[in-house]
């Protein structure tokens, strides 16, 4: 397994955010209510990122804010149009925490190995 060089703050906010966005959390996207969303987004105003993941942090909190707003939406069981905006909003939200992922699978690639000081 690679080592990552990490400062202590950029490893503590990574394990927290696992909850948060990882493959797992993705998949209960799926039978996450709007208040389950309302509760994340809370948690996560509490997390504060190190500077290095800051506007990484902000693709979250957005990615929950399209899920939230999706999911109000299709709470109402609605049809057609409306059933397919709320369908794509909570996908958009899905596409913001993927790029979460993305951010920081290239910051730990840019840590593999290499020294810190």
């Amino acid at each position: 397994m690679p080592e990552f060089n990490l400062s202590p703050e950029e490893a503590l906010y990574l394990d927290k955010m696992r909850r948060y966005a990882s493959l797992e959390a993705i998949d209960r996207v799926n039978r996450m209510s709007s208040g389950d969303a309302d509760v994340i987004l809370l948690e996560l105003e509490y997390i504060e990122p190190p500077s290095s993941l800051a506007l990484s942090h902000r693709k979250v909190i957005s990615g929950y804010e399209f899920i939230r707003e999706g999911k109000l939406i299709l709470e109402k069981h609605p049809r057609g149009a409306e059933k397919a905006e709320g369908h794509f909003l909570v996908s958009w939200g899905v596409h913001y925490l993927f790029e979460f992922i993305d951010d920081v699978n290239a910051l730990l690639d840019s840590r593999k190995g290499s020294q810190r000081e």
